[in-house]
């Protein structure tokens, strides 16, 4: 389907989801309503998500039903073949999607791959999404402090 997989194994604890559809990028995420706030005594901007990029949320969420939750670290490679979008339009339709369904939420992705395709004229849009858990090391915490304490006197001299 998307790249290259021939005969590739993903390793046992990875995941894999694939869609297929008519994809809604991130720039069309919004609509915007006027309201009057009596509280305000003002117009304000009530801004939403639209339907058609509900939809296209939805429609990856349920792709996605079925595949087993991961909680903790994860990284995650997004294959695409999308018909005329910016190379992260996509990004956060699919991370938005993966939480709850897959990953506890998108907080936990420390990483993320991101390879654009196209595809011919006249085809569905395509995407293909990897889920790889991540050993997170013990120590963690203690490194991170550590960079904490440096940058702080980095900063008090």
């Amino acid at each position: 389907m998307i790249g290259d997989h021939s005969g590739e194994l993903l390793p046992k604890n990875w995941i894999s989801l694939e869609w297929i559809g008519k994809a809604v990028g991130v720039n069309e995420w919004h609509g915007a309503r006027a309201i009057y706030s009596k509280k305000k005594g003002a117009w304000i901007a009530m801004v939403f998500e639209s339907p058609r990029y509900r939809e296209f949320k939805r429609s990856l969420t349920k792709a996605w039903e079925g595949a087993p939750k991961v909680r903790g670290t994860v990284d995650v490679a997004i294959y695409t073949e999308l018909d005329g979008f910016d190379t992260d339009a996509v990004i956060k339709p699919v991370l938005d999607s993966l939480k709850g369904a897959v990953i506890l939420d998108d907080r936990y992705v420390r990483n993320v791959l991101v390879h654009r395709g196209y595809h011919a004229r006249g085809q569905e849009d395509a995407i293909l999404v990897e889920v790889r858990p991540v050993p997170v090391p013990i120590n963690r915490r203690t490194k991170l402090d550590e960079l904490r304490k440096q940058h702080h006197k980095t900063l008090d001299t």
